[in-house]
């Protein structure tokens, strides 16, 4: 694998987690290219083990928030093809309309263009099959409603329950 500037690394992350590039990525789960910007489909696609909440992420830098890779975490890529494809698409999405895009009408012209339903956040369909990173960290008393989170609950704090308003034991 080719080595990335150390400014293009994600902190604490090792060398050799470059998965390959954008271009090879959208190439596998069937997206059009056509429209995407060679800069963009040279960007390199890195695995991060530390994404938590969300499976992908794309990362910009810099005073003029230029583009410079794509991180997507381990569950992302054990999912199915149509996963993948919604979610790449996504990210590249975000890529090529830019920081300031967010997920406003540009952003959104270009999801769907590469085959994504603009929509701004994950079904429920599509975090069923990708899996989720939060575990289930405390179940209430009163109504039995599990409580997931991606990291432990303080112990030295006391929760209520939003819904029934019961305690929540840790």
């Amino acid at each position: 694998c080719p080595k990335l500037p150390e400014h293009h690394r994600p902190h604490g992350q090792n060398r050799d987690s470059m998965l390959g590039t954008v271009q090879s990525f959208c190439q596998s789960v069937d997206i059009d290219t056509s429209a995407i910007p060679s800069h963009i489909l040279a960007l390199p696609v890195i695995r991060n083990g530390r994404l938590r909440r969300t499976v992908a992420q794309a990362v910009f830098t810099g005073i003029r928030r230029e583009p410079v890779r794509l991180e997507m975490s381990a569950r992302l890529l054990r999912g199915s093809i149509a996963s993948r494809r919604e979610v790449i698409a996504h990210e590249v999405a975000h890529l090529t309309a830019g920081y300031a895009a967010d997920h406003g009408p540009e952003w959104r012209a270009a999801a769907r263009s590469m085959g994504c339903t603009g929509e701004r956040f994950a079904t429920k369909a599509l975090i069923e099959d990708i899996g989720s990173a939060l575990k289930t960290v405390a179940i209430c008393d009163g109504c039995g409603h599990e409580l997931k989170r991606a990291r432990r609950l303080n112990k030295s704090r006391n929760y209520r329950h939003g819904t029934c308003g019961r305690w929540i034991a840790c």
